[in-house]
């Protein structure tokens, strides 16, 4: 009798245990979409405040164009690295390639995310858009046509993550409990591009311009591979979480 009783404890902490998980996941999950939609718009307009710096002046160019020593390219300069010579036509370019591709795959992202899961879907692109920023320094001097197209490519990938998420939410979030997760999860976005600009005026004087693109970039690595560890599609694919919580949770 007593042995039967221990069980009947030990299940009962058991399921206690896996029901406090179950809330906790759901609290880690929020976070870290929280998280993810900082380093999203990080990555969208780091490069909006960066190219201040990255370009030389036009009116630099043509007052001393006269010397024939001048330096009007790729000379370091004292308040923030390497000087570009992209005309303004060039510039608005690559300000305007992000939203292109942006434009371009908004459609798709909620229909990978159901198929491939929300986790691969919203974790692997955005590592392929701190890829692409890291490589923005790299290519910068090379050619504006290669940012051009690095620019859509990330437009290409972080389009489908705002879509992307809705199918993880539907499946760790009761209905009764949506709108208090997406008002937290999905400010994210919001408060990232409020905090890039303080961070990135604060990197640029002291690391330069080049500092902008690979601090954001391994900001958002090391979020993905929180995202990858942490982070389950569904509540049923977690190891502590088991069909009977996740059914009375529902109900709840």
């Amino acid at each position: 009798c007593s042995v039967e009783c221990y069980d009947s404890v030990c299940s009962q902490d058991n399921f206690a245990y896996r029901l406090n998980m179950l809330v906790s996941q759901r609290k880690i999950v929020g976070l870290l979409i929280f998280c993810g939609l900082i380093t999203n718009y990080m990555l969208r307009v780091n490069i909006s405040i960066a190219i201040v710096t990255m370009v030389q002046k036009e009116s630099n160019t043509s007052s001393q164009s006269v010397c024939v020593e001048t330096n009007t390219t790729d000379e370091g300069d004292d308040d923030g690295g390497t000087k570009l010579d992209w005309t303004g036509e060039e510039v608005s370019w690559v300000l305007l390639s992000f939203f292109i591709g942006y434009a371009a795959f908004q459609v798709p992202g909620g229909r990978l995310a159901e198929i491939y899961g929300t986790k691969k879907v919203f974790g692997y692109s955005m590592a392929g858009v701190a890829v692409l920023a890291a490589l923005t320094p790299v290519l910068a001097p090379v050619s504006v046509w290669l940012i051009i197209v690095l620019r859509i490519l990330q437009g290409l990938l972080e389009a489908v993550s705002f879509p992307a998420l809705n199918p993880m939410v539907s499946k760790w979030v009761p209905d009764k409990e949506k709108p208090a997760f997406v008002s937290f999860a999905y400010v994210g976005g919001t408060f990232g591009s409020i905090i890039t600009n303080p961070i990135c005026g604060l990197i640029i004087p002291s690391l330069g311009w080049e500092a902008v693109f690979y601090i954001t970039a391994g900001v958002t690595i090391v979020w993905f591979l929180l995202w990858i560890l942490l982070v389950h599609d569904m509540p049923e694919d977690h190891p502590y979480i088991s069909d009977q919580v996740w059914s009375i949770n529902i109900a709840l």
